[in-house]
């Protein structure tokens, strides 16, 4: 495992504190801009896209999935925003990308090892375990909107995307994140609807890094919970390996120890 340090001691501030510097002001107005949406069509509108993300120094970037779960699931296409009122998606099942798949992910693992470029994501474990197959198995400058509001809106309980979006940015998505899960057809309306969430995304984005600043979070943010989830996406996607025997051995002793009580 890599060993993470920060160069400084992290403060770690009370759940009131974090609580209230978290607070928007009451009624506070929010402009949302509206996204449009295109489907990519050419290796090349990829490309531009992705040298967009290079110029603005941020991409948000979600997966649209097929698959009972993350670890053995399939990525059937990507969705991004680089730029506050426009998204896109790619099918990676369909052409012109059906021949190209390998050539995406180049893209997609050279994106992800950018330090220059921060990368918006929702739940950065799940996201990472369907990226493994491809071969990207870790990635700087994740900022992960789920981790964020977990550290920020410690008083909510529901940390699902359209939840997090619904409160912060005052707007309803289309979709539920659990309806990324067997979508069959990738051409139909959701997908769309999945690339506008990430339009919203983009906007979420630099909200909540604010706020984590704000909480004095950010570098729990950076140096605990974003190492500790890919550390997870590992364990999860590798398996842990665990001795039968010492097992058994510990099970025999505690059962001792409760006999010695009763």
């Amino acid at each position: 495992l890599k060993k993470f340090r920060s160069s400084s001691p992290v403060a770690i501030p009370s759940k009131a504190e974090a609580q209230k510097a978290s607070e928007p002001a009451e009624r506070e107005t929010i402009q949302v801009d509206p996204v449009s949406v295109e489907r990519i069509t050419s290796f090349d509108e990829f490309e531009k896209i992705l040298a967009s993300a290079q110029k603005s120094k941020r991409v948000d970037f979600d997966v649209i999935m097929q698959g009972d779960d993350f670890i053995n699931g399939h990525i059937a296409g990507l969705t991004l925003a680089v730029e506050p009122t426009k998204a896109w998606y790619l099918i990676l099942d369909a052409p012109p990308f059906s021949d190209q798949h390998q050539a995406v992910f180049q893209k997609i693992r050279e994106l992800f090892d950018s330090p220059d470029i921060s990368k918006g994501v929702y739940n950065w474990k799940h996201i990472l375990q369907l990226l493994w197959t491809d071969g990207i198995q870790s990635g700087t400058a994740i900022f992960d909107l789920m981790l964020a509001s977990h550290l920020i809106e410690v008083e909510e309980r529901d940390y699902s995307l359209g939840r997090i979006i619904s409160r912060q940015l005052q707007n309803e998505v289309k979709y539920h994140y659990s309806s990324k899960k067997n979508i069959l057809d990738c051409q139909s309306e959701i997908c769309e609807a999945i690339a506008e969430t990430t339009g919203l995304m983009w906007q979420l984005h630099p909200k909540l890094t604010e706020q984590l600043k704000q909480a004095g979070m950010m570098k729990i943010y950076q140096y605990v919970e974003i190492p500790l989830a890919e550390v997870l996406a590992r364990i999860e996607k590798s398996g842990v390996k665990i001795d039968v025997d010492i097992l058994k051995k510990i099970s025999v002793e505690f059962e001792e120890r409760l006999l010695s009580l009763s």
